[in-house]
């Protein structure tokens, strides 16, 4: 693979001619060694979605992830949830295996630094057969705070409930030890990257800030999908993570510019929500413009924060992630008092 950086119908495989569930218990010849951990979280279920040739979508368990099929080894963007780290490293090894990929290098892309998106990176980087990670540089620094702060905690959790003593302690003690290095990336780029081979050409861009300071919208030109992260939440109240620098305003541009890359018949996959295509986007933009609207026009009959995050929208009537709703209130109602006092 060349990495260089610079400013329908298909058909599948076996394994993906149809939209199923594959649970924990996944079986197949390992493309990379993991630790022979206990499985964790039996109960939850990864669905698999074929969307293009050599491109399926694996869908549930914390932001959407693609598996993309290339001979020179198979790539993966996003990762799940640390808990659904090990399960979703069972499926991507399956689809390895019956893609005919043994024994090739894994490629990892992290759109962004959440837990949700690099939780499971763990379960491909505790060997020496290390993958290649790739995300935009401002990631590398917010690793350690999302691994101490979202992940390590949510893996000791689910370590903690096992029933078995012996697993139980070898797990903590193995969570306990880890580094940024089985999550941070090992290459970085800082507007535009492009990821070359012989079968397939990928285009990763990051334009401004947006849902944070490191997003990355993914490009798989020859395939014609575009997976935004979670610059899109389709059809769902957004994570607005102002501390990492999210701004509704360059998201929006961000978005804007990512429509560029869309055609009528592009694939788009959002951070979370229902595989799509372009037409969602200009609806992000309209629902950060509505939010802006409503709190904006609060603020200047004098309510406060507490009473705008109380709001009921009428616009924002059936939009999934309902709970985000006040905190989306609150932290258009800080970027408007930040743009105030600038």
């Amino acid at each position: 693979m060349m990495i260089t950086q610079s400013f329908a119908d298909a058909t599948f495989p076996r394994l993906s001619r149809r939209h199923f569930c594959l649970t924990t218990g996944a079986a197949a010849v390992a493309a990379f060694a993991m630790p022979a951990w206990p499985t964790m979280r039996q109960e939850e279920t990864l669905k698999l979605q074929p969307l293009r040739d050599d491109v399926w979508a694996i869908l549930g368990g914390g932001g959407n992830s693609l598996f993309i099929k290339s001979a020179d080894g198979p790539i993966v963007i996003d990762t799940k949830v640390g808990p659904m780290g090990r399960p979703f490293a069972d499926v991507v090894r399956t689809l390895t295996a019956d893609t005919g990929l043994t024994g090739a290098p894994l490629t990892i892309i992290n759109t962004h630094h959440h837990g949700d998106h690099i939780g499971g990176n763990f379960a491909f980087t505790g060997t020496s057969a290390h993958p290649t990670i790739v995300g935009h540089r401002n990631l590398t620094p917010r690793v350690a705070d999302t691994v101490d702060s979202r992940i390590r905690p949510a893996m000791l959790g689910e370590a903690r409930g096992l029933s078995n003593n012996a697993d139980r302690a070898t797990l903590i003690n193995d969570i306990e030890t880890w580094t940024d290095r089985r999550f941070a990336p090992t290459t970085t780029y800082e507007t535009r990257l492009s990821l070359d081979r012989d079968d397939l050409h990928i285009d990763l861009h990051h334009i401004c800030n947006g849902h944070t300071d490191n997003d990355s919208v993914v490009h798989l030109t020859k395939q014609n999908v575009v997976h935004l992260g979670d610059l899109l939440f389709n059809e769902l109240h957004p994570f607005i993570d102002r501390p990492a620098g999210a701004n509704t305003v360059s998201w929006s541009t961000f978005l804007e510019r990512a429509m560029d890359l869309c055609d009528d018949q592009t694939i788009v996959v959002p951070g979370h929500g229902d595989i799509t295509d372009r037409t969602a986007i200009p609806k992000m933009v309209e629902y950060f413009r509505q939010l802006r609207d409503v709190v904006a026009t609060e603020r200047a009959r004098g309510a406060s924060r507490d009473a705008v995050t109380e709001l009921m929208p009428a616009c924002f009537a059936g939009r999934g992630f309902e709970q985000l709703q006040p905190r989306c209130l609150g932290a258009m109602y800080d970027e408007l008092d930040a743009e105030a006092d600038s």
